[in-house]
């Protein structure tokens, strides 16, 4: 345990001071993955069928299930709220649907920013290492190996790290803007025969 806690810090030390922050972003872009991805296994799955929740949307003496599916969030939202006056439930219930949509977006373009930025610091390291390994081959010429093996490991290690976080924080942000638009259609189907519905 010791041992691998000790080669993950050598690790770090070894991308000179560019590999802290990037092990910042990765942890910060890692968070908010987690986070949306049990959000939406809260939000699809055990969720309504449709006809159900239109039912339950209107009969307020229904009791509702336990669960934090969708269809079960804009029921209970829109059921605190409602009025009983067609136009002013329709209005209730489409700030309801807004409310819902902003929530199903929320945090995915910061992990998209996070996973743009991540190569990024890549290659900031790429260029610091290359400067260190110049600068050595000015002082002491291709003579000093040792100097010279520092600045590229720096570099391509930088590199490669900047990559391992960059690559799967973009599938896992396209995984995550799919199941967006996944929940964002049924929410609009549910919507659309709520409305229908209301007079």
């Amino acid at each position: 345990m010791m041992a691998g806690f000790q080669d993950i810090l050598s690790h770090l030390s070894a991308g000179g001071g560019i590999l802290w922050p990037l092990a910042l972003v990765c942890f910060l872009m890692w968070a908010g993955i987690f986070e949306r991805l049990l959000f939406f296994r809260r939000l699809l799955t055990r969720d309504l069928p449709p006809d159900t929740a239109v039912a339950m949307a209107l009969d307020s003496t229904r009791s509702l299930p336990l669960g934090q599916g969708l269809s079960l969030r804009l029921i209970q939202d829109f059921r605190s709220r409602r009025s009983g006056i067609c136009m002013l439930d329709r209005s209730i219930l489409r700030e309801c649907g807004l409310r819902i949509r902003r929530d199903l977006n929320r945090g995915i373009p910061q992990i998209q920013v996070l996973a743009a930025v991540s190569p990024l610091f890549g290659l900031l390291g790429t260029v610091k290492g290359m400067i260190v390994t110049f600068d050595v081959m000015a002082l002491a010429g291709t003579g000093d190996a040792r100097g010279m093996a520092a600045g590229i490991s720096e570099a391509l290690v930088t590199t490669q790290c900047g990559l391992m976080v960059a690559i799967p924080g973009i599938i896992m942000a396209m995984y995550l803007t799919r199941q967006a638009r996944r929940a964002t259609f049924r929410l609009d189907r549910l919507y659309a025969m709520l409305e229908r519905q209301l007079r």
